[in-house]
Formats: C-alpha cells, sequence, structure tokens
C-alpha cells in the first residue's frame, strides 16, 4: 500500500512520524511528494507546518487553550506561528486552578 498522506503525531518530546526527529519527516515528505498534516498541539503544530514544504493542513483542536497566557487562535482560517520556540507562554494560575 502506497503512502498518500503523512499525519504528525507527538512522541517523546518531539513531533515525529515513525520516532524521526521533526526535520527528517518534512523531507522525507517533500522527497516522496507527499502532503504533511498535523492534528495535536496546534501552537507548536504552526510553527513545525510553517517550515515544512508540503504542508496541507493544521486541525485546530483548542485543548491547551484554557491553560495559555496567550493562547493561538485562528483569524479568518489562518493561523500565525508567534514567539520563539513554540511560542508558548503557560498561565500559571490556570494550571494551578486545573490541578486542584
Amino acid at each position: 500500500m502506497k503512502a498518500t498522506r503523512m499525519t504528525i503525531c507527538p512522541s517523546a518530546g518531539t513531533l515525529a512520524v515513525s520516532c524521526q526527529p521533526w526535520p527528517s519527516c518534512g523531507w522525507q515528505a517533500e522527497a516522496a511528494s507527499l502532503p504533511v498534516s498535523s492534528h495535536l498541539i496546534f501552537e507548536a503544530s504552526a510553527h513545525t507546518l510553517a517550515v515544512t514544504p508540503t504542508a496541507d493542513w493544521l486541525e485546530y483542536l483548542d485543548l491547551a487553550g484554557p491553560v495559555l497566557a496567550d493562547p493561538c487562535n485562528p483569524v479568518n482560517g489562518y493561523v500565525t506561528a508567534v514567539g520563539p520556540g513554540l511560542g508558548i507562554n503557560w498561565n500559571e494560575a490556570a494550571i494551578v486552578e486545573f490541578a486542584a
């Protein structure tokens, strides 16, 4: 069976497919002309898909929004990666509240 799409899932602290670092996955997808989509960690995926030549689509699941100081929200169907690294700033008070 020939692959027709590469889907990214979080693994061991990196975004990976088959436990490979993200850049390797992006290069493999590009070499095989496969579109790449992401379904988890919206804020991190905005950054990784921005540098993926065959990026296809990013599924918006607001799983972390309630504990983020500056949630990343789509505007007119688009999202912009913000800040260095993953661009995530935690809302410490919300984390304490959810942990209680």
